[in-house]
């Protein structure tokens, strides 16, 4: 907790089981087998079906943990939920997943501006590796202690931004000053290359995001859930709403 208030993020080593983080990559495989057409697959801000056409792009598979499976005990495991209930002060609700087989190569940025929560500061994420992460393969990158940046205020007061509110032009300023105000506080940014099972809890507002990819065909396996206090509400859930359901996932949080 000391390390998280200071840094913005803590590091878990060994918090995922080795065994349920293959098990979560056979999960995958299989639904690529059998083309489970009721699991999204994100690209860019697009949501699709599932579609062989798009498994060697740089994609995401949409919450995988609204299955009782291994997704869901990996970010339950028992050293993320007790870390996010000493964090939030409360049970902790996984309102999103995302399981990558790459690098995303995404922007630096924070999570604040677009994973909106009714309390926008009371988010965070844990990162998972599902294998040995190694250099040059879109891992992570983060700034240590970002989290402490001026807050990006956008229209309207708001701390997430809109496309059609905000606009491109906006967005653009908003990345570029994430390195800005980095450069002016004397921030570095860091890779993360952990060991699998390895985890990477962060607050909302720390800025982090996908590495180059410079080894060609590399794998960068991975799990992201996006966690909350169970009294607040992601504006995510109002997506397919008609989908969604809250239950108590295990005696750790809910999900």
């Amino acid at each position: 907790l000391r390390g998280w208030s200071e840094g913005g993020s803590s590091v878990v080593l060994g918090a995922g089981d080795p065994d349920l983080c293959d098990a979560m990559r056979a999960h995958v495989e299989e639904l690529w087998r059998t083309v489970d057409r009721d699991v999204l697959v994100e690209l860019g801000s697009e949501r699709h079906p599932m579609d062989p056409s798009l498994r060697p792009l740089h994609y995401k598979l949409l919450d995988l943990h609204a299955a009782d499976g291994p997704a869901r005990q990996a970010l339950f495991a028992r050293p993320i939920s007790e870390f996010l209930t000493l964090l939030f002060e409360r049970e902790p609700l996984l309102f999103q997943s995302l399981t990558f087989e790459t690098g995303s190569t995404q922007p630096v940025h924070q999570d604040t501006a677009y994973v909106v929560t009714t309390r926008p500061m009371e988010l965070a994420a844990a990162w998972i590796a599902l294998e040995d992460i190694e250099p040059g393969t879109g891992e992570l990158v983060y700034y240590p202690a970002s989290h402490r940046f001026p807050e990006h205020v956008f229209g309207g007061g708001a701390r997430n931004w809109n496309r059609r509110r905000d606009g491109d032009d906006e967005h653009r300023r908003y990345l570029d000053g994430l390195h800005e105000k980095a450069d002016a506080m004397g921030l570095q940014l860091e890779a993360f290359c952990p060991r699998k099972g390895d985890v990477l809890l962060w607050s909302a507002d720390l800025a982090h995001g996908g590495g180059a990819i410079t080894r060609e065909g590399s794998t960068r396996w991975s799990l992201v859930g996006h966690f909350c206090p169970a009294d607040v509400e992601p504006y995510y859930f109002a997506y397919r709403a008609k989908q969604r359901k809250l239950a108590r996932a295990y005696e750790h949080g809910w999900v």
